[in-house]
C-alpha cells in the first residue's frame, strides 16, 4: 500500500531495481515512507500506478469484506480465554481474535496474499487492527 492505494507488484519483482526482496517484505504493510523516501522518478511512478488494483477504506471491515475472508471461526467453544487464544501462536496452529471473535488460520496461512509472515506474527494475539482496512477493487 502506497497513500492508501494497494497495488499487485508480483510481475515486477524481477524487474525491480532495489530487488524482488525488498519488496516482498512491504507486502501487506504500508509501503508509502519507503516510497516516498527513494526519490522515484515519474518513469517509476507511472510503472506503479499501472500495477494498482485498488484503494483502501478506512473503518471497521465492512459485512461484504468478512465474508471473503477464508478463515474459520473456531467452533463448538463458547468461550475463548486470552489464555488459550495465545497458546495458538505457531504456523501450523494460528488462532487470531478480530473483533472479538477467534479464527483459525492455520489452513489460510500459506494463501495470505501478504505471505504468512504476517499472520504468524499476530498468531495467539487480538489481531483486530490489522484487519481494520477493506480492499475496495477497481471495477
Amino acid at each position: 500500500m502506497i497513500d492508501k492505494s494497494v497495488y499487485d507488484v508480483s510481475s515486477y519483482l524481477a524487474y525491480h531495481p532495489g530487488g524482488a526482496i525488498l519488496l516482498n517484505s512491504m507486502g501487506g504493510k504500508d509501503a508509502t515512507a519507503q516510497f516516498m523516501d527513494r526519490g522515484h522518478s515519474e518513469f517509476a511512478i507511472s510503472i506503479r500506478d499501472n500495477m494498482k488494483i485498488g484503494d483502501i477504506e478506512d473503518g471497521p471491515i465492512p459485512e461484504e469484506c468478512k465474508s471473503n475472508l477464508k478463515v474459520q471461526k473456531v467452533e463448538n467453544i463458547p468461550y475463548v480465554s486470552y489464555e488459550e487464544l495465545k497458546t495458538h501462536d505457531k504456523k501450523e496452529d494460528l488462532w487470531v481474535e478480530i473483533d472479538g471473535l477467534v479464527y483459525d488460520l492455520s489452513n489460510f496461512a500459506v494463501e495470505h496474499p501478504g505471505g504468512p509472515q504476517i499472520l504468524v506474527n499476530r498468531a495467539g494475539k487480538i489481531a483486530s487492527e490489522g484487519f481494520k482496512y477493506c480492499f475496495i477493487l477497481d471495477s
